[in-house]
C-alpha cells in the first residue's frame, strides 16, 4: 500500500491541487499500485505493442509515477525496463508515426522519462513525416497534432523547434474556413459524409486548438500559429448547441445531425472546456475564457446518468472525467469542478470489479450484436493503466505532466 500523506496545496510552480486527501488519497494510491502490479509484469512478458494507448509506453508512464512515490511494490519492473522492451519491439517491427498508437508516443515517453537511447532518431522521422503533408491525418490520436505534442515536449531543443514549425505549417495547409473560424475536415472513409468536421478533442478541431495553445504560449512557434489558434477557437465556440445536455456535438457538417456528445475527454464538454480555456489563455482572450468557464461549469453539473459513462478509462470513462475536472479546477478555481472531479473518482473506485481482468477495471466495448461486453485492457488510453495514472494524480501535489499526451496540460500554461 502507498502510504501517502498529502496536503491540499499545489506544488511550487504549479496550479495543480490534489482532489483527494487523507484516507481517500491512501485508498486511491493503493489501488493505483495494485493496477501497476497487475499490468506491468504481464505486459513485459507478453508480446504487447510498444505504444502509448495499449502498450508498454503507457504502462511505463504509470510505473514511473509509482516510482516517484518511493514506494514501488516488490516485483514491479522498472519504467526503464518497460521502455527498453518497447524500444526493442519498435525496432523489430516498425510502427506508424502516430502519438497514441505508434512511434511518436514512444518518443514522448522517452522524452518524459529520459529513457534509454533517447528519441532523436524517432523525432527526425517525425519531422520528415509531418513535412510530407499528411493533410488528411491532422488529429491528436494519429495525425499531425499528435506529432505536435512531441514537439512541445522537446522544446527548446532545436529538433523540437523544427518539428513544431513543421506541424504548424502542415496544419495551416489543411485548415478550412467554416462557421466563422478554421477547422480541419474529418478524413474520408471513416463512416461520415464527406465534409464532416469532428468536434471532439481526440479527433477534431478542439484538439488542434489545445495543441496550438501550447505552441503560441511557448513563444517558439511560427507567427501563423496564432492566427490558426484564433480560427480554431472561434470554430469550436461556434459549434455550441443551445439548450442541450452537451454544448459540443460529436460532429457537424452537411448531412450530419449535430447530436449532443457524451461527457468525456475524447468528445464533449469536459475535454472541450480544457481546450477552450488553454486557447483563451494563450491568446489573452477574456471573452473566450468566460465561455470556457461556462462550459466547464456546465460539464461539472451534468447528470451522471446522462453522461454516457460505462467504464473507468481515461478516454471516455469515470477516471478520465475525475482527472479532467481536476485540471478544470486548476484552470478555473471553480469548486463545482472540484466536487465533480471527486464524484467521478469515487465512481471510478466503485466500478472496480473483484477478480475481473485487469485489476478489476475492464473496458466495456460494444460487440457486433450491439451489446456492451467487458474486455481486458491493460493500456493507458482506455484501460487500467490510465485509471491508475488518474488515481495517483488525484492524491499527489506534484503536477501530473503525463497528461500532456492528452493535451490536458502543456509546459507553457
Amino acid at each position: 500500500m502507498l502510504a501517502m500523506h498529502i496536503e491540499g496545496a499545489p506544488a511550487p510552480g504549479s496550479n495543480w491541487r490534489p482532489l483527494l486527501t487523507g484516507t481517500r488519497a491512501e485508498a486511491a494510491g493503493a489501488v493505483a499500485a495494485e493496477v501497476a502490479a497487475a499490468v506491468a509484469p504481464p505486459m513485459l512478458a507478453s508480446e504487447a505493442p510498444p505504444d502509448l494507448a495499449s502498450g508498454l509506453a503507457g504502462v511505463a508512464l504509470l510505473v514511473a509515477e509509482i516510482e516517484r512515490t518511493g514506494t514501488a511494490p516488490g516485483g514491479l519492473p522498472s519504467s526503464y525496463e518497460l521502455l527498453r522492451s518497447a524500444l526493442r519491439r519498435q525496432h523489430e517491427r516498425p510502427h506508424p508515426p502516430d502519438l497514441w498508437t505508434g512511434a511518436a508516443g514512444l518518443a514522448f515517453a522517452l522524452t518524459r522519462l529520459g529513457g534509454p537511447g533517447g528519441s532523436a532518431a524517432a523525432d527526425r522521422r517525425l519531422v520528415a513525416w509531418v513535412r510530407s503533408r499528411p493533410q488528411e491525418e491532422f488529429d491528436l490520436i494519429a495525425g499531425v497534432t499528435g506529432a505536435g505534442v512531441q514537439a512541445l515536449e522537446l522544446l527548446p531543443d532545436p529538433l523540437g523547434v523544427e518539428l513544431l514549425a513543421a506541424a504548424v505549417d502542415a496544419l495551416g495547409d489543411g485548415a478550412l474556413r467554416d462557421s466563422g473560424g478554421l477547422a480541419w475536415p474529418q478524413p474520408p472513409g471513416v463512416g461520415d459524409p464527406e465534409g464532416t468536421f469532428n468536434a471532439g478533442v481526440a479527433h477534431g478541431t478542439p484538439g488542434v486548438a489545445a495543441f496550438l495553445a501550447g505552441a503560441v504560449a511557448s513563444a517558439q512557434a511560427p507567427p501563423e500559429a496564432r492566427e490558426l489558434l484564433e480560427g480554431a477557437l472561434a470554430w469550436t465556440l461556434a459549434q455550441r448547441l443551445p439548450d442541450s445536455a452537451s454544448l459540443l456535438p460529436y460532429a457537424v457538417g452537411a448531412g450530419v445531425t449535430s447530436e449532443p456528445a457524451r461527457l468525456a475527454w475524447c468528445y464533449g464538454d469536459a475535454g472541450g472546456a480544457v481546450a477552450v480555456l488553454q486557447a483563451a489563455d494563450a491568446l489573452g482572450d477574456a471573452q473566450s475564457r468566460q465561455a470556457g468557464e461556462q462550459m466547464a461549469a456546465r460539464a461539472a453539473e451534468r447528470d451522471p446518468a446522462d453522461a454516457g459513462v460505462v467504464d473507468a478509462g481515461l478516454c471516455h470513462g469515470a477516471a478520465g472525467l475525475g482527472h479532467l475536472f481536476g485540471r478544470l479546477f486548476a484552470l478555473t478555481g471553480d469548486e463545482t469542478c472540484a466536487r465533480a472531479g471527486r464524484m467521478w473518482l469515487e465512481r471510478t473506485l466503485e466500478m472496480r470489479e473483484d477478480a475481473v481482468e485487469v485489476a478489476g477495471f475492464p473496458a466495456w466495448v460494444p460487440g457486433e450484436d450491439g451489446e456492451w461486453n467487458a474486455k481486458p485492457d491493460p493500456g493507458m488510453l482506455g484501460g487500467a493503466a490510465g485509471v491508475g495514472l488518474a488515481l495517483l494524480a488525484a492524491c499527489r501535489p506534484d503536477d501530473p505532466t503525463w497528461d500532456r499526451a492528452l493535451l490536458a496540460s502543456h509546459r507553457f500554461q
